[in-house]
């Protein structure tokens, strides 16, 4: 599906807010650890100042991925939240996570 609206993380700065609604479509690399995330959702909301990523879907849940160096997750939940700084991830309401972790040999 192609996305409505693409929301663009890597640019906004401290203080800036940015929202879209439709078929959301985001993309984020954590620059220290090189984990690449992206999401897909009916509204994305990016408040900069509080260093937060809001993701909800009205009629569909949002799901977000996230494939690293450690593994994958997926997650979904009608509502989502990634604080930037912490590196965390919260799933609200019918919350669902899905996690990989690459085979290390002994």
């Amino acid at each position: 599906a192609v996305a409505d609206a693409i929301i663009v993380l890597a640019t906004a700065r401290e203080g800036q807010r940015s929202f879209a609604q439709g078929n959301v479509y985001g993309k984020m690399i954590d620059a220290k650890s090189g984990d690449v995330m992206e999401f897909r959702a009916q509204e994305a909301e990016h408040l900069g100042n509080e260093g937060r990523v809001i993701l909800t879907g009205p009629t569909e849940k949002p799901v977000l991925t996230q494939n690293g160096a450690k593994g994958s997750k997926r997650i979904t939940g009608k509502t989502i939240i990634y604080y930037i700084d912490a590196r965390r991830l919260v799933s609200k309401d019918s919350a669902e996570a899905v996690m990989h972790q690459p085979h290390q040999e002994k």
